[in-house]
């Protein structure tokens, strides 16, 4: 695989007014005017709870242009007695960190 250049940084916003942040509506976001076109962009978040924000960037991202999106997500608030994450906490968080191991597949990240 040959090295791909990096673009430049795009800064998204949230959108002026939006009806549910939390949903995921690629009208929650503006993207501003750039070459997306096939771009594979990293997005680095903060802080993933539900993920609405997140996805939502994703999605107005690939309505501009981009062929694909990942999203990097520095911190996650995982609750553990909420839907099942209690019994996937114990079974996938049992080792030091990792950066080259997914934390959701326990193998490489897909």
């Amino acid at each position: 695989m040959l090295p791909v250049a990096p673009r430049d940084e795009i800064p998204l916003a949230a959108a002026a007014h939006v009806a549910d942040p939390r949903s995921v509506n690629a009208a929650n976001f503006r993207v501003p005017a750039a070459d997306l076109d096939g771009a594979h962009v990293l997005v680095l978040d903060d802080t993933w709870t539900g993920g609405g924000h997140a996805q939502s960037c994703a999605v107005a991202l690939k309505a501009a242009g981009a062929d694909k999106v990942s999203i990097l997500v520095v911190a996650r608030w995982i609750r553990p007695g909420w839907v099942g994450n209690d019994a996937w906490m114990r079974s996938r968080l049992t080792d030091d960190y990792r950066p080259e191991t997914c934390p959701w597949t326990g193998s490489a990240c897909p």
